[in-house]
């Protein structure tokens, strides 16, 4: 509740920040979208190119969607200058912040050329460990991930079984699951008393074993005869 409520007032404030920036012209075109904003609520590349906070919001979630991390300036000249962090930081959540510093450190590390540096193989996460004889598990420190795999195989601990045997039933059940979905698509459920039952051969006219209802067994509706079945009924 009480974080609902302070960013209703921040809301308030924005608008009321604006309409005070209109009244006194003191705003400026955003170099993306092209709408009035309120100076003091500008982000600038170094070469003073402006942009409202909402563009550069949009930007920061497109790249990170992209798996990149630098902003850059989007004016129409052409020009590419990386934002500043300390100007980001003003405008992205800590949250984002975060996700655009790690991603940033882990690409100076991977570009160090490390010995033992290794990747997590479900996210963006790299650390130095040591060889894969002694420990064959990764544990990843990132808290959004936490997953620990292993070394051999890419695959999610799979300790005690071999990475051969977990092949096997990991196949295994795959083949099991695709085979309960094939079975549940052919399940019906009688439409008067509930009963479960399928069929495998035969005419879409059902006769339901422990109450005797007559359904189709495609669309569920109760038949009496085979009229219902005809294609040129209306």
């Amino acid at each position: 509740m009480a974080k609902e409520l302070a960013a209703a007032k921040a809301e308030v404030a924005e608008r009321i920040n604006e309409e005070q920036a209109i009244v006194q012209g003191q705003t400026v075109e955003c170099g993306c979208c092209f709408g009035d904003t309120p100076v003091n609520r500008t982000v600038c590349c170094q070469f003073l190119h402006k942009f409202c906070r909402d563009c550069v919001r949009q930007l920061a979630a497109t790249e990170i969607g992209k798996g990149l991390h630098q902003l850059n300036c989007m004016h129409e000249s052409g020009c590419t200058t990386p934002f500043e962090m300390s100007t980001l930081r003003e405008v992205l959540s800590e949250k984002t912040i975060l996700v655009i510093e790690r991603r940033r450190q882990q690409e100076e590390i991977a570009a160090a050329g490390i010995e033992g540096l290794w990747d997590c193989p479900f996210c963006d996460y790299k650390e130095i460990v040591g060889p894969i004889e002694e420990d064959h598990e990764f544990r990843c420190r990132n808290p959004e991930c936490s997953i620990v795999s292993c070394r051999r195989c890419n695959e999610k601990s799979h300790i005690p079984l071999s990475c051969e045997e977990y092949r096997k039933e990991k196949k295994s059940t795959a083949r099991h699951e695709v085979e309960e979905a094939m079975t549940e698509a052919l399940v019906r459920t009688c439409n008067k008393c509930s009963f479960k039952f399928y069929k495998d051969e035969g005419c879409n006219k059902i006769i339901c074993s422990k109450c005797r209802n007559m359904q189709c067994y495609v669309c569920g509706k109760n038949v009496t005869d085979y009229n219902h079945f005809r294609s040129d009924r209306p």
